[in-house]
């Protein structure tokens, strides 16, 4: 068995809502509370699209919110709610840190401290690499067993060979509190695949933290774009996790497994 976490990294500018390539408070901030208020067509988009944006109608603006799907559940308590990680979102990007950043906005039932709010945002707001949805395997939450094939993960598994698992599968997770995990299980290989959009003829690197089980041997995983391998397999070197990075020069694909 082996195990992913904080998995694949790509160019894709997470919370740029309008696409014009940054990020400002003014405008996807605003685009990210009215969503989460429930606001839809103009009453989502008026004063709130930058200048130079690539999504400029209320149809694209909803439509690439939508796909964001769990990565707006910031506290990650399993709520998208406009009072607490929308606020967060929009104090992230007007510059706040630390505790300015969550304080009276972290929701019930949260999982995720000050400090795992900031890292989480921060990755979605960086001017580089930003994790794919659910790229830490966080959802659905498994404290102390493996889920397998897990229907609300954003990734999709292949039957029982593959899924999520709680701290102390394998490992310390190098990011929250879990993990995904892929086995062979009567001959059948575990695979998990993402689907994702990237700009054409780009360069793009996948970086990804891998482990593998202390009850098995060396454990080779491949990774697959649009069904083409990208290089070798790679081995995990041992039970902690350690950094594996994929180059693909210029490719739009949108399946990644």
């Amino acid at each position: 068995k082996a195990a992913v976490g904080a998995m694949g990294s790509l160019w894709d500018k997470r919370y740029d809502i309008d696409g014009n390539g940054q990020y400002d408070a003014v405008t996807d901030g605003i685009l990210v509370l009215r969503y989460l208020f429930g606001l839809t067509g103009t009453a989502l988009t008026d004063g709130a699209i930058g200048t130079n944006a690539t999504r400029t109608t209320p149809t694209a603006i909803q439509s690439f919110l939508d796909v964001l799907g769990l990565d707006l559940d910031v506290d990650r308590n399993g709520v998208k709610d406009a009072l607490t990680d929308g606020l967060m979102v929009f104090r992230m990007m007007s510059g706040l840190t630390g505790t300015a950043i969550t304080n009276s906005a972290i929701g019930s039932n949260a999982t995720r401290d000050t400090g795992m709010v900031e890292s989480f945002l921060r990755l979605r707001l960086s001017d580089g690499a930003v994790s794919l949805f659910n790229g830490s395997c966080e959802y659905p939450n498994s404290p102390s067993s493996l889920t397998t094939s897990p229907a609300d993960a954003n990734w999709v598994f292949s039957s029982v060979a593959a899924g999520v698992a709680g701290d102390g599968f394998v490992g310390t997770p190098p990011l929250g509190g879990q993990v995904c995990f892929l086995t062979r299980t009567s001959g059948v290989l575990g695979t998990m695949t993402q689907s994702v959009y990237l700009e054409a003829n780009a360069d793009y690197e996948i970086t990804l933290q891998l482990a593998r089980s202390n009850a098995y041997g060396p454990q080779d995983i491949g990774f697959y774009v649009d069904g083409a391998m990208i290089g070798g397999a790679v081995t995990p070197s041992g039970t902690s996790f350690s950094g594996a990075s994929l180059n693909r020069p210029g490719f739009a694909g949108d399946s990644i497994s």
